[in-house]
């Protein structure tokens, strides 16, 4: 690609400034003084700075100046790249120059809430899916040959025929123990093909040497009750789009398969959901046994204590439950607000290029969609990897939540009932259920359904 026009250099040198709090004030400097820090004319850094008061990121005020909008890290710029927990920046490290070299007039930024390119997790994506653009026109040029990359894991992003998102990494969920502290305990390393009573027997044998807060990570965020839900037979809604009741989440298999996750919260003792954060804390010092995480999870723990001495093993099978494995993803999708198909063309084929997914695959960062740079980075020697790997045809996304109001409603109802008295947890699974059939009643018609 080109370099980046004069209005790109002087754009980015002003949000730069903007994220790095150099605005303080909330007044900037005049237009003729940046001028003449970017050696530029002023007319033209007076239009780039009027570009951007149009967009909501600046006031100008006649014989005043021009200050910063309180609002402006939730407005969505032309060329801005968005990445859920400074993802990007995680992972390529030192390979950020890359950005500039291959894609220099788009801008990876920190501060601001959204972009029109974006790195999102599979939950919020799937949810808020009427934000953002197909991309299945993309799909010839970016992929000129499919098979090269995960079929499985892709499609799990096609909402009523589009494609509303691209996997640039994916991972199943498997359990992790820490192998130094279950020996210290007296308590043997889960086996392969374990079952839902063996994972309980090792949490009961667990429980008269530690404390519960260091034995299992269990909280009431929709990624932790989701994986033992789904994996146990659960559904929340049914993918029929003629089903003559799309609420599945109180069925009698949906509500034994939540009860098992209920069953490890009361045998732990817990009263409420366990800080993640603490918990994480305390694995990566060697102090907790037993976590659910994807490989993006793992790279972490080992980059912060390499020495760590870690096992990995299948999640258990439960008792007419299934193999499915809930994929954790971070997906790229592109918003309405984009007009520039040249732009999104050029992302999604750096993205999706041998050369930036070999770098995730090297990271540890995930599975990368690409089957190559997945291949070579999931090394037989390594028996994570061989997990991991062996997981990758189970990974699915049983969501079918595809909007966000039923996303809000979803996860707050489940939220407050992980941490109800287990006598209440049935009927209010079931009154929430009710909630959500009325909501499916009162907007026939708008375009809502549970269609896949």
């Amino acid at each position: 690609m080109t370099a980046p026009a004069k209005n790109i250099i002087t754009r980015n040198y002003l949000l730069n400034m903007l994220e790095d709090g150099q605005f303080e004030s909330g007044k900037l400097p005049g237009a003729r003084k940046i001028a003449q820090t970017l050696n530029s004319s002023f007319l033209h850094t007076q239009a780039v700075m009027d570009a951007l008061s149009e967009g909501g990121i600046f006031s100008s005020i006649p014989r005043s100046g021009t200050y910063v909008n309180p609002n402006w890290q939730n407005r969505i710029l032309p060329g801005n790249i968005y990445a859920d927990g400074d993802r990007l920046q995680e992972f390529l490290g030192s390979n950020l120059g890359l950005f500039e070299d291959n894609l220099p007039c788009l801008r990876l930024c920190r501060k601001f809430q959204k972009g029109t390119f974006e790195l999102r997790v599979s939950h919020y994506l799937t949810s808020h899916y009427k934000e953002y653009l197909d991309l299945s026109e993309f799909l010839p040029e970016c992929m000129p040959r499919r098979s090269d990359f995960y079929q499985e894991p892709l499609e799990a992003f096609r909402i009523n025929g589009g494609l509303y998102g691209i996997p640039f990494i994916f991972s199943p969920r498997v359990v992790v123990f820490n192998r130094e502290l279950l020996a210290e305990q007296g308590c043997s390393d889960p086996s392969e093909g374990w079952t839902w009573d063996e994972f309980m027997d090792k949490i009961k044998f667990l429980k008269q040497t530690l404390p519960s807060e260091n034995i299992f990570l269990w909280s009431n965020f929709n990624h932790q009750w989701g994986t033992m839900f789904f994996r146990a037979g659960g559904k929340l809604f049914s993918s029929d789009p003629n089903s003559s009741d799309p609420v599945l989440m109180d069925s009698e298999k949906s509500l034994r398969a939540f009860s098992y996750f209920i069953e490890l919260r009361d045998l732990l003792g817990l009263k409420d959901t366990m800080p993640e954060v603490r918990y994480h804390d305390e694995f990566f010092h060697g102090k907790c046994a037993f976590a659910v995480m994807t490989r993006q999870n793992l790279y972490q723990y080992h980059e912060i204590n390499p020495e760590l001495k870690l096992g990995a093993v299948e999640l258990p099978y439960f008792p007419y439950g299934s193999e499915m494995n809930m994929m954790g993803a971070d997906v790229l999708c592109i918003r309405r607000e984009c007009m520039d198909r040249g732009q999104i063309t050029e992302f999604l084929k750096f993205m999706l290029s041998a050369k930036i997914q070999n770098i995730a695959g090297t990271k540890g960062y995930g599975i990368p969609l690409r089957k190559k740079s997945a291949e070579a980075c999931l090394t037989s020697e390594n028996q994570e990897d061989k997990l991991f790997f062996r997981e990758i045809a189970k990974t699915r996304l049983d969501y079918n939540i595809f909007f966000p109001e039923l996303y809000k409603l979803v996860t707050d109802g489940m939220m407050g009932i992980c941490t109800l008295p287990t006598a209440e947890i049935n009927p209010s699974i079931k009154t929430l259920a009710e909630a959500l059939r009325l909501f499916f009643r009162l907007n026939i018609g708008n375009g809502y359904s549970t269609k896949h």
